[in-house]
């Protein structure tokens, strides 16, 4: 990612930091107000602090074998273990940490962070739910944050395939994402998108990072086979249960986008052509062909869209409006 390129002048580290210091008010400032999210994260901080396995606070099958945030309930006892706080102050920290993370890994893949702030503002105001997803405190937040930086580290790349720096690169953060929020088979999307828009190369180094990632998440679980069969498991019980897609949970059930998508890709295409942007084919962009993907299989289960499809549309539009943005105010800023 093009974090050298954000901090290339004092005013771009400036920009850049006031525009972090933002992202890092909104759930503060939401938190005051004595704000909790109403589902995983209560069940995940209340776990660190009682220091129990799940088989000791719930009854479950015989099918469990290994939960599949084994990472992030790993890291919450940590910080129990050395901070001393309780449930609440976990919570607290979870949701004001993964929305800071999630919101501001898109600040290092643009040269002026206000086209990357202008993006979510639009976006959490266009799809309300979206602005909700992101507070919630879920280790999903450390997947979508991973998503939004490889997105961006492809689009900047120099070279049609990654050099072994970037490759690594790719291979830590795909681990981390894995071993945090167990989805490991999800992230074939992104890989899948690399193909369609015809960045073969990429793609087969995606599909190499995400392997060897996944592989290097699950071995540090200690039960490797287990956490891969398992995740996949879970996921499949919680749709196959149901006769029919409006008896699952609301987050599983299918969700149209409505006219979103054409509309932010219809004001790029107006913008692209009436600004002369010099930018690739939307056709030839991973992050194209992953919002058409997310925004289809979104009918069905709306966690495609909200969690795939839309915050590839939002790097798509962070993208093109930086590159407007440098252009129109190259000679009003020139410092930047």
């Amino acid at each position: 990612m093009p974090a050298e390129t954000a901090a290339a002048s004092p005013v771009s580290r400036l920009a850049f930091w006031l525009a972090l210091l933002v992202l890092l008010a909104i759930p503060a400032r939401i938190i005051s107000y004595g704000y909790l999210p109403a589902d995983d994260a209560l069940r995940h901080a209340a776990k660190a602090v009682s220091g129990k396995t799940w088989p000791e606070i719930l009854v479950l099958g015989p099918h469990y074998t290994v939960d599949h945030n084994y990472g992030w309930e790993a890291w919450l006892r940590q910080v129990h273990r050395l901070t001393g706080w309780d449930a609440e102050r976990l919570v607290d920290w979870s949701v004001l940490g993964l929305f800071v993370l999630a919101a501001g890994v898109g600040l290092a893949g643009v040269r002026r962070a206000e086209s990357w702030l202008g993006v979510l503002l639009v976006f959490f105001v266009a799809w309300p739910p979206l602005a909700l997803r992101w507070m919630n405190g879920r280790p999903l937040l450390l997947s979508i944050a991973a998503l939004i930086a490889v997105l961006f580290w492809i689009h900047s790349a120099p070279a049609p395939r990654p050099g072994r720096g970037r490759w690594a690169g790719l291979v830590a953060v795909l681990a981390l994402a894995v071993f945090a929020h167990g989805v490991w088979y999800l992230w074939v999307l992104p890989v899948a998108a690399c193909f369609l828009a015809g960045e073969r190369r990429w793609g087969l180094a995606l599909a190499g990072a995400w392997l060897g990632g996944s592989a290097l998440a699950a071995l540090a679980t200690g039960q490797p086979v287990d956490y891969l069969v398992e995740a996949v498991r879970t996921a499949w019980r919680a749709v196959q249960m149901h006769p029919t897609a409006r008896t699952r949970v609301s987050e599983l059930q299918p969700a149209s986008s409505g006219l979103l998508l054409f509309l932010v890709l219809g004001g790029l295409l107006a913008l692209r052509a009436l600004a002369r942007l010099e930018a690739r084919p939307l056709s030839r962009l991973p992050a194209f062909w992953l919002a058409a993907l997310g925004w289809t299989l979104g009918f069905w289960n709306r966690r495609f869209w909200e969690d795939w499809g839309l915050p590839a549309l939002m790097m798509l539009a962070a993208g093109d409006l930086d590159l407007y943005l440098r252009a129109l105010l190259a000679h009003a800023a020139p410092r930047r």
